[in-house]
């Protein structure tokens, strides 16, 4: 692609560029796509009555709690817009199950590319600063300077060559 860090590209031109998503996309798509195949397992299979279990025993840490396999799904379920009470009945039919999490990727997707465009929009409005005409001229060779910072500066070595030609 030819991109260097030097060209100050933004993750979403990069990303255009190489016509991919997120990372964040695909990977709830395939997390998804895996769930709906370990829902239409036989409930003998492990993976399933892993999924589907609870723990009889045990007990967690203090502090706060360690995160789910369900969890994760119900957070990825809402960011994808797929109902919490059908998504069983969805993922049974694979076609369906499909085209839904892709449909509901791609949603996810757009989202994100709106959001971020918008978030970087803002800070660039807010960044924005009026950009001021004022000069600073030093007293003793009247040099015109851009900044105060500057002056000062130059007011250090205007006075090291006058105190060294004497």
């Amino acid at each position: 692609m030819g991109i260097k860090w030097q060209d100050y590209i933004t993750n979403e031109e990069v990303l255009a560029r190489a016509d991919t998503t997120s990372v964040e996309a695909m990977l709830m798509l395939r997390q998804l796509r895996w769930v709906g195949h370990v829902t239409r397992m036989e409930s003998s299979r492990m993976p399933k009555a892993i999924f589907y279990g609870e723990l009889s025993q045990g007990k967690r840490d203090r502090g706060a709690p360690r995160k789910r396999v369900k969890d994760q799904l119900k957070r990825q379920l809402t960011q994808a817009g797929i109902d919490h009470s059908e998504w069983e009945a969805l993922a049974e039919d694979r076609e369906e199950w499909r085209g839904t999490i892709k449909t509901a990727a791609d949603n996810f997707e757009e989202g994100r590319k709106m959001a971020a465009a918008e978030k970087r929009q803002r800070r660039k409005d807010s960044v924005s600063q009026p950009v001021t005409d004022t000069t600073f001229t030093c007293p003793s060779c009247s040099r015109a300077c851009r900044s105060r910072i500057g002056l000062h500066s130059h007011q250090r070595a205007c006075r090291r060559a006058s105190t060294s030609s004497q």
